[in-house]
């Protein structure tokens, strides 16, 4: 991470707490439901508030085939048409042999699951599935935000636990969840509690056994100087069901 750049990330469940929270979205109407969620604190690095394919046959080869095909059923005063057309599409420039493949990138819903499941497995809990609902939800509270300057969402009627990072620049879905997984140091998992004065609540909610379904979205904001460059993004996790539910660990 550059020097000046600043790095949250925010994990808000159902339960009830006080959140350092930004923005002015009515999440109540987005959800539908209404639930109280608890805070996560914040760290020295991260002020929390709780990712081969097969070669494909060249035109050449189809061609080929094609007139093979078609030289099976033609009389033979018309093959040295057929042998003429052929050689025509065959040039020594041009080989047979299929071009390199682009390797496929990670889907972005491959971005957000990879490093969750991954930090699951690592626990031995069970990955998450996509869900195309949540994801649909944290689309429109991202947009709201966006709006509002990027800022943290206000998710204290929400019925989903939530994971928000922000950062001064354009973050990926992989980082979002690598500063959400690196509260897990501050968690011992004995006592069931994060080390003092620090949070680990965003690890806790990404590790929850119980919540079985997630869905991501981001928003950017870009300079007040018009050049195009970001000044901030948004990066916002559902979870469901929520997990940081007190008196229970989370795995």
């Amino acid at each position: 991470m550059s020097q000046g750049t600043e790095v949250q990330d925010h994990f808000l469940q159902g339960h009830k707490n006080k959140s350092n929270q930004v923005g002015d979205t009515n999440i109540k109407d987005l959800l539908g439901r209404s639930n109280k969620q608890d805070q996560v604190g914040q760290n020295p690095k991260l002020r929390t508030q709780n990712s081969s394919s097969e070669p494909q046959f060249s035109d050449l080869y189809q061609t080929v085939s094609v007139m093979a095909s078609l030289l099976s059923h033609c009389p033979f005063h018309l093959l040295f048409c057929f042998i003429l057309l052929t050689t025509t599409c065959i040039s020594p420039a041009t080989s047979a042999r299929p071009q390199p493949q682009a390797q496929p990138q990670a889907s972005t819903s491959d971005q957000y699951l990879l490093p969750h499941n991954q930090a699951r497995a690592a626990v031995g809990v069970g990955p998450l599935r996509w869900s195309s609902n949540l994801t649909i939800i944290a689309s429109q509270i991202t947009i709201t935000q966006q709006k509002a300057g990027c800022g943290f969402a206000k998710l204290n009627s929400s019925p989903y636990g939530a994971n928000q990072a922000w950062a001064s620049y354009a973050m990926s879905p992989v980082e979002a969840v690598g500063s959400w997984v690196n509260q897990g140091k501050y968690y011992n998992h004995t006592s069931n509690t994060c080390a003092q004065g620090q949070q680990c609540g965003t690890y806790t909610q990404v590790v929850w056994r119980s919540s079985v379904e997630i869905g991501c979205a981001q928003a950017t904001c870009v300079s007040k100087a018009g050049d195009g460059t970001v000044a901030a993004a948004l990066t916002l996790c559902l979870y469901n069901p929520h997990g940081n539910i007190q008196g229970q660990i989370p795995y």
